[in-house]
């Protein structure tokens, strides 16, 4: 009875604070409404701002009273052996205290406006009160960090998570909801780790969250200005930091990024996308950077997908869901990464491939833009063959250190080991001259070679590694260790190559087509034929994807076995009588003739289904122009 009465003690504030700090906040919000207005607090419509009448704004004092207040009667009272009033004093410290500091920036600039880099020194000012104040980043991944990259690290994770949720709060609800979202993830993590404090901390901020949230989403009544998204940015931080010195393991890292996942993500495209595009700008002409990187633009996560739903709550509920889906990745690490680490790491990495492909359209096209200015002179295409020796070494030392930490069945392992391992595979990779081929515009033949002499390497680096590095301290984990690594040393060296060819033939124009896929520039196509000259055809207009931007919808061939199946990466739609119903499903511009003999019967029927449409019709043609006749009346000498 006595151990029943403990546990509902100690779980009875994970419900009742949390609540409390719901119910103040929300009391708080409408204060605020009536209030900030007299004060000034003000956001008129106008520039990047997409509401039409003016809002209060600075309710985020809301968040923080009320956090502040709630977690203080936490700490005077006793729900459990703990010591609630030495918890809080500590997270005064870290938490009240920079906090303090940090809201009387975002007040300011809520009223008046700070210049960007007044406002990032005002973060950095607040992340190194809270480092002095024990918010400390002391060891990652079992790494004790001496104390000025403790502070330099702590100071740059603090600043980060800031400025994300900072820079997420563009439509109404957001900030405030993904806020939720976040700590109630961290708040799963510290009940996982036994962490009851933190984690009546972290849902009492997801509760003040909540109660604002109520007066915040569309059509919004108050905005939480800097004052609350900083706030709550800094306060996941710090606990982030907490669970980083609680657990040495990848999770600890990983968890409260995930758990920040939309507007971490978001921060990383800005970055990308400022970073990219004034290096473009800079390699033009004009020789201007154009864009700054602590700038403001219209192209954040929420800006594109409001712009695609026009409304406001779809692109906040749509955006919960995807910081849901990080959630529920940070909670699988939680559980997994410990007992199934390579399973943890495959299922992490596919999701930021597939959220990379989703969402980083304009990043990708501003690099592939760097890219297409950086090949075209010769002295970038001659680095780019120069650097693949590079490549090669950091995969293949990055491929070992990953299987030696996930399968752990070797000690002592030395540096110069290491680089015996690794030396064997790139002196075959010399001797076989694969370092002398353009892997830009490589064939298949230079692909089988180069897997070839890797498979090779492994096998005779496999053979000196048993029998004479570590004959002594082998294992059973060796030959899963080595396998591991050599599968993914030779799926790392083989992709990088691909990634090079697959860029530079497909994805450039995959990404041009993207970019500009609702403007007049790029032409709708539909092919007729599926031989080996569409072969040549696509491959033709996959050069000249910026002169002649052709999209092809499809391929028309009479053959009916060939309908629905994928020729050449097109489908075939069906042949010249269903010119209709592919006409009205799929709109085109235009028709090319790739087949040289075309049946007269389906020409006609092609050319009067472009006339009634009013649409191009062009024929695909191989020409060979010859530039000298030889003279064969000329005897050879």
């Amino acid at each position: 009875m006595n151990d029943l009465m403990a546990r509902i003690q100690t779980y009875i504030p994970l419900i009742l604070f949390p609540g409390l700090g719901c119910f103040m906040a929300c009391f708080l919000t409408m204060v605020c409404i009536r209030v900030m207005p007299v004060l000034g607090f003000i956001d008129y419509p106008g520039g990047r701002h997409i509401h039409r009448k003016p809002v209060p704004k600075a309710g985020g004092t809301a968040i923080v009273t009320a956090f502040i207040v709630v977690l203080t009667v936490y700490g005077l009272m006793k729900f459990s052996t703990d010591n609630n009033y030495e918890f809080i004093e500590k997270i005064s410290r870290k938490v009240f205290l920079p906090a303090l500091f940090l809201g009387a920036v975002g007040l300011y600039d809520d009223r008046i406006g700070l210049p960007a880099k007044w406002k990032l020194l005002g973060q950095i000012l607040a992340a190194f009160v809270a480092w002095l104040f024990d918010a400390r980043m002391d060891v990652i991944l079992n790494w004790h960090l001496p104390v000025y990259l403790s502070c330099a690290f702590s100071v740059i994770w603090i600043v980060a998570f800031i400025n994300a949720f900072n820079l997420i709060d563009g439509i109404d609800g957001l900030a405030s909801g993904l806020g939720i979202v976040s700590s109630s993830c961290m708040a799963v993590w510290f009940l996982f780790t036994g962490n009851i404090g933190l984690a009546v901390l972290c849902l009492t901020l997801a509760g003040c969250s909540l109660g604002f949230l109520i007066f915040n989403f569309h059509p919004a009544k108050i905005f939480m200005g800097d004052t609350g998204s900083m706030f709550i940015g800094f306060v996941i931080a710090v606990v982030g930091i907490t669970s980083l010195n609680k657990a040495a393991a990848l999770s600890s890292v990983m968890v409260p990024i995930l758990a920040a996942g939309v507007p971490i993500f978001d921060v990383f495209l800005a970055i990308w996308r400022r970073l990219s595009r004034r290096m473009v700008n800079k390699m033009g002409p004009a020789v201007n950077s154009g864009t700054r990187i602590m700038g403001a633009d219209r192209e954040h996560l929420h800006h594109r997908l409001l712009d695609r739903s026009q409304n406001q709550a779809k692109t906040a509920f749509y955006l919960y869901l995807m910081g849901l889906v990080f959630a529920a990745g940070s909670i699988f690490l939680m559980f997994n990464i410990e007992k199934h680490p390579a399973l943890a790491f495959v299922v992490v990495l596919s999701a930021f491939v597939f959220v990379i492909r989703r969402f980083a359209t304009v990043e990708m096209w501003n690099s592939a833009q760097l890219i297409i200015q950086g090949v075209s002179r010769p002295k970038r295409t001659f680095l780019i063959s120069m650097i693949h020796p590079f490549i090669d070494m950091f995969c293949l030392v990055l491929s070992f250190v990953l299987a030696v930490v996930l399968f752990s069945g070797l000690n002592d392992i030395g540096l110069a080991d290491v680089m015996t391992i690794v030396a064997i595979p790139i002196l075959g990779l010399h001797l076989s001259k694969c370092y002398r081929v353009y892997w830009v515009r490589a064939s298949l033949h230079n692909y089988r070679v180069l897997a070839e002499t890797l498979l090779v390497s492994f096998i005779i680096g496999g053979f000196i590694a048993y029998y004479w590095l570590f004959k002594e301290s082998v294992s059973g984990y060796f030959v899963t260790m080595y396998i591991f690594y050599s599968v993914l040393s030779l799926s790392m060296i083989l992709g990088e190559r691909f990634a090079l060819r697959y860029f530079e033939s497909v994805m450039l124009k995959n990404i041009y087509l993207n970019r500009f896929q609702n403007s007049e520039k790029v032409s709708n196509c539909l092919v007729y034929g599926a031989g080996v000259r569409t072969r040549l055809f696509l491959n033709y207009i996959a050069v000249r994807f910026q002169d002649e931007p052709l999209r092809v919808v499809g391929l028309l061939d009479e053959d009916p076995v060939l309908k629905g199946l994928y020729v050449h990466g097109c489908r075939v739609l069906g042949g010249s009588g269903m010119l209709e119903q592919i006409y009205a499903k799929d709109k085109f511009d235009q028709i090319i003739i790739t087949v040289a003999d075309m049946d007269p019967a389906n020409q006609r029927r092609v050319i009067e289904f472009c006339r009634r449409h009013n649409l191009t019709l062009s024929k695909f043609t191989l020409n060979q122009e010859v530039l000298l006749y030889p003279d064969k009346t000329r005897k050879m000498d």
